[in-house]
């Protein structure tokens, strides 16, 4: 009832007597797409989805996946120098554009134009900035506008009637995305042009105002729409038929509301849809999982999908011909309740309308390079998936790629840069929260990244799959549910596990003692030991202590705890997931730890560091002001030396270049058997860029000074300074592939007591290298007796 577009021509049918459409289709057309949630199932066969990126070219097969250098490839570069990052045959349409660093100028040659058609500033293109046109948020974004090498995103439709050739004025080595749609043969496709008319302007706005109002009803589902709604009180092991749907009709909404004190009961309820008497169901996932919430519920808001304060919405479309069943039921051990909604129009269902699924999977943990999102097989058109990870040892996880391959080919069409790039962030995912990418969870070591593709489906005839690397194979715990529609004739690979299997991975926290050992026999008064069995979250070791209502003076322990291996420590204390405890002080043995920046995805407090001998320690937790909360327990973490000052954490003085920022190097994971997983990180873009950095010397006399840091692809060579005076040789920092911060050579320096400053500066780059990055980790002051 609904369609993406206007058919004048029935070619060669595919499978299932599917036809090929060609189509008539204007600019307000393509527009719509973005919002065109009614017209999604449609299968578009005879359309083609792909993306032109600068993927590493080693990756030629399998037997180079691991391939990593994804900065600066291009098809070619032409004799002006000009970098070709696509080559284009239309009719078709650019539907998205990423890049993590948009240097120079992109160049347009639309339809065999042989002088750029448009050249748009590649950074100030995520601004909204198209020449005489603006483009308004959150069509574009850029989470820093004013830093080149940011997540950028654009979801405004270019298209081209017969070819589209994308270039950068030179090779800036950048990283980027083009996805791309290609019509049959006959289609009718505008070309690209700016500024739009007054229809297409008032479309843009529409569309920009959906976008904006993200949890509302994106599209008007038409009229007749019938709604059903029900309260639900699932008994442990219950099953219940929770509605049954006459058809033809469309559901245009789905809602729910989980009521429990059990602790992840949103992947211990299961949902389940069938359509038109299907023995299997089509929607088979956690009901939590479904809406985007794995371990608790988190506040987002999507185009598609979200969970708020008032419950959980879902828009896509379900469209069905004969009847539809939705089915819960309660895997868990405790009673819940559901509030479910359920929202349908009765109507014609047309023949080129596939029939919406959504399936759960899981692999922990996961033990190959390729984890599979989806295996298909038949007609349909993938639209999204929800990857929740957890990631439990020090490091990135989301080096991966995602790759697609389309109806049986070789090669796969789609072939990314990166697990962050592909959900729409750039150097590491972080919190994130757009209509059709980002990032809705973020919490020690788990993370849930979304991906929607609503103008950008992937239609398929004979089969879809898809997969997304796995940098630490045998680690992690990868799980997602797939979203796509296809033909009732279709298969894929999917099955259901038991409740047991989809449990996520208790929290442990590496080299952890638990607070309700060390201190049980020093509670003050108000303090207790809790459990978190009615809890969200867990805690390490299943229990913390309640610290009530302390005052300054008050304190814990002291407590003992043993070391393993004789060195350098920082001490970590955790408290509730996501909230360090505050206003803490720490000794062990009787001597106070300095406090570090608190890393507060761990919810952790950091003291320190301290050499440690091997053997038995004590530890006094004090309070130097009010504080509450809870203090689950303590974990020692390995660092340089006594005397290591975290770069993240020194003052910045002087900047020549781009404002320094710190980037956390476990994105979220777990850390604690490691260092603090964070680093200075310093993005120039020319040699002669600097940055100076201060620290106080409690003492004068002679010192070992080192710095540490890591290596990549896109590093520069660096000349450290002392007081204005060169520090040591300058140093290479390209390395192939990222290599995690290691010591430069030792220097030997008579430091006077007080204030000193240390210079960081760009001297060029290795010839290799696609830029003069720096990631400082840490530096060392060792006082030498």
């Amino acid at each position: 009832m609904w369609p993406r577009r206007v058919a004048v021509l029935l070619l060669l049918p595919l499978v299932a007597a599917v036809p090929v459409v060609a189509a008539h289709l204007t600019y307000v057309d393509l527009l719509n797409e973005l919002v065109d949630l009614n017209g999604l199932p449609d299968l578009e066969p005879g359309v083609k989805c792909a993306q032109a990126s600068s993927y590493d070219r080693a990756s030629h097969n399998p037997d180079q996946w691991q391939a990593n250098g994804d900065a600066g490839q291009y098809l070619r570069v032409e004799p002006n120098g000009e970098a070709v990052m696509a080559d284009l045959k239309g009719p078709g349409c650019i539907f998205r554009i990423w890049s993590a660093n948009p240097q120079g100028k992109l160049r347009f040659y639309l339809d065999g134009a042989t002088e750029p058609t448009y050249e748009f500033d590649f950074h100030r293109l995520f601004l909204g900035e198209f020449g005489p046109q603006i483009v308004p948020a959150p069509l574009v974004y850029k989470r820093d506008p004013a830093n080149f090498f940011s997540a950028s995103d654009c979801y405004l439709p270019i298209p081209y009637a017969k070819s589209c050739k994308i270039t950068a004025d030179q090779a800036h080595g950048q990283y980027y995305h083009f996805g791309y749609k290609t019509y049959p043969p006959g289609t009718t496709v505008p070309t690209f042009r700016v500024p739009f008319s007054a229809e297409e302007n008032a479309k843009l706005r529409e569309v920009a105002d959906v976008w904006s109002r993200l949890g509302t009803q994106p599209q008007n589902p038409g009229l007749g729409v019938q709604r059903m709604e029900q309260a639900v009180q699932l008994a442990p092991g219950e099953k219940k038929t929770v509605a049954v749907l006459p058809g033809p009709a469309m559901v245009v909404e789905l809602r729910a509301r989980l009521t429990s004190d059990e602790r992840y009961i949103l992947r211990k309820v299961m949902l389940r849809a069938f359509w038109d008497g299907e023995a299997s169901p089509s929607i088979c996932t956690p009901l939590g999982d479904f809406f985007g919430g794995a371990w608790e519920e988190p506040r987002y808001r999507s185009l598609p999908l979200g969970m708020t304060e008032s419950g959980y919405y879902c828009y896509f479309r379900m469209p069905y011909r004969r009847q539809a069943v939705f089915e819960l039921e309660n895997q868990g051990r405790l009673p819940v309740g559901v509030d479910l909604e359920v929202s349908f129009r009765p109507m014609d269902i047309p023949a080129t309308f596939g029939t919406f699924h959504a399936k759960w999977r899981r692999e922990a943990p996961c033990r190959q390079f390729d984890y599979p999102i989806l295996e298909a097989t038949g007609a349909g058109k993938f639209v999204g998936v929800m990857l929740f990870i957890e990631h439990p040892v020090p490091g990135w996880w989301g080096e991966g790629d995602e790759k697609i391959w389309v109806d049986g080919e070789d090669f796969p069409s789609t072939f990314g840069t990166g697990s962050e790039d592909y959900f729409g962030d750039a150097w590491g995912i972080r919190r994130l929260e757009q209509p059709v990418f980002g990032d809705n969870y973020e919490n020690g070591p788990r993370s849930c990244c979304y991906r929607f593709h609503i103008s950008d489906s992937v239609p398929f005839s004979r089969s879809y799959r898809m997969v997304i690397e796995n940098y630490d194979p045998g680690v992690d715990d990868y799980a997602t549910v797939a979203y796509w529609y296809a033909h009732p004739a279709a298969t894929d690979f999917f099955r259901e596990v038991p409740v047991a299997e989809r449990l996520p991975w208790s929290r442990a926290i590496a080299g952890a003692t638990q607070a309700e050992d060390l201190f049980a026999q020093s509670l003050p008064p108000g303090a207790e030991i809790v459990d978190d069995v009615t809890l969200a979250f867990e805690y390490s070791g299943g229990q913390a202590i309640s610290l009530g209502d302390r005052r300054p003076g008050d304190q814990l322990g002291p407590g003992a705890f043993m070391v393993q291996t004789e060195g350098a420590y920082l001490v970590h204390v955790l408290g509730e997931p996501g909230k360090p405890p505050t206003n803490l002080t720490v000794a062990v043995d009787g001597v106070a730890l300095r406090p570090q920046s608190p890393l507060s995805e761990l919810g952790a407090a950091v003291f320190g560091p301290k050499q440690l001998t091997a053997g038995e320690h004590q530890v006094t937790v004090g309070f130097a002001g009010p504080t509450t909360g809870v203090l689950d327990c303590l974990a020692l973490a390995p660092t340089r030396s006594e005397g290591t000052l975290e770069a993240e954490s020194m003052e910045v003085v002087e900047v020549r270049g781009p404002t320094p920022g710190t980037q956390a190097m476990s994105y979220g994971s777990g850390h604690l058997a490691g260092r603090p997983g964070a680093q200075l990180f310093f993005t120039p873009a020319e040699d002669g860029s600097h940055v100076t950095l201060a620290f106080d010397v409690p003492a004068a006399g002679t010192y070992h000074l080192n710095w540490y840091a890591s290596k990549s692809h896109d590093y520069g060579v660096y000349q450290a300074e002392l007081d204005g005076q060169p520090l040591g040789d300058p140093v290479d920092l390209y390395a192939p592939q990222w290599q995690v911060a290691a010591a430069e050579a030792v220097n030997t320096v008579e430091l006077t007591a007080g204030r000193h400053l240390i210079r960081f500066r760009a001297m060029g780059k290795n010839p290799e290298s696609k830029g003069y990055y720096l990631g400082l980790d840490a530096v060392t002051l060792d006082r030498v007796e």
